[in-house]
């Protein structure tokens, strides 16, 4: 995953150019407060405590769009038909996210992804009484749910994550992404995030959860915690961070 929020790092600052980044201000924010920490069933330690700030110095968005195209064979090429808006992804770092001195960039990474692009209130929720939606978790890897969203049981999903290392990361299972402010280009998108609560995910936990076939209490299964804040992110092209989400391994 480190080498994931490398090439985050990397396409960003391909996207702004180096002369526009050296002021963070410009860059946005994401501030959170961690509390009501719950152990789980299979360990009661995770990554925050109560009363915890996790404050993310620099948070870039923009609205995804999904390409339809129509191949024109009398020349060979392909034309736009049109752009689909398909929600906004907003991803925030402890560093400054387009920094040169790339392999210094150190965790956590955030992650919200949002199935719309305007103002309002987006629910944030994850069946974690369901077996098949950690076995779909661990197919799916955190870096790519960040970048196209929670899309489970042929339902598109909003998603809130939280990588805190190479082996764990939060998902949000239970509040709100409310976006009090949706800007244009160049604008920042808004919000706050409000009564959160997230289960603290561990690589080897998940791998032996996933070998199970049955699981009682499993909502009680991984410790939770409680996530409030505010975020206010940059919008700036964002494609090649998508990609970066998407592609590295």
């Amino acid at each position: 995953m480190k080498k994931r929020v490398l090439a985050i790092a990397a396409a960003v600052t391909m996207v702004m150019g180096m002369s526009s980044c050296t002021d963070t201000n410009l860059l946005g924010y994401i501030n959170l407060e961690a509390s009501n920490p719950v152990a789980g069933t299979v360990s009661s330690k995770q990554a925050y405590a109560n009363g915890d700030s996790i404050n993310f110095m620099s948070a870039l968005s923009n609205v995804k769009t999904d390409t339809l195209y129509i191949s024109d064979s009398t020349i060979g090429v392909d034309t736009v038909l049109y752009n689909l808006n398909v929600g906004a992804l907003i991803v925030g770092s402890v560093d400054n996210i387009t920094k040169a001195d790339f392999e210094s960039l150190s965790y956590p990474l955030c992650g919200i992804n949002l199935r719309g692009d305007e103002a309002k209130n987006y629910p944030i929720s994850c069946p974690v009484d369901d077996l098949s939606f950690f076995k779909y978790l661990k197919n799916a890897d955190v870096n790519t749910l960040i970048a196209k969203g929670l899309s489970y049981n042929d339902e598109l999903g909003n998603l809130f994550a939280i990588a805190v290392s190479e082996d764990a990361f939060y998902i949000g299972y239970d509040g709100n992404v409310n976006i009090t402010k949706f800007g244009g280009d160049g604008s920042t998108i808004d919000g706050k995030v409000e009564n959160l609560k997230c289960i603290y995910v561990t690589i080897p936990q998940l791998e032996e959860l996933v070998k199970k076939d049955d699981v009682s209490n499993l909502s009680s299964y991984f410790p939770t915690i409680t996530i409030n804040g505010t975020v206010s992110s940059r919008r700036l092209p964002l494609d090649t961070v998508l990609e970066a989400l998407e592609q590295s391994k």
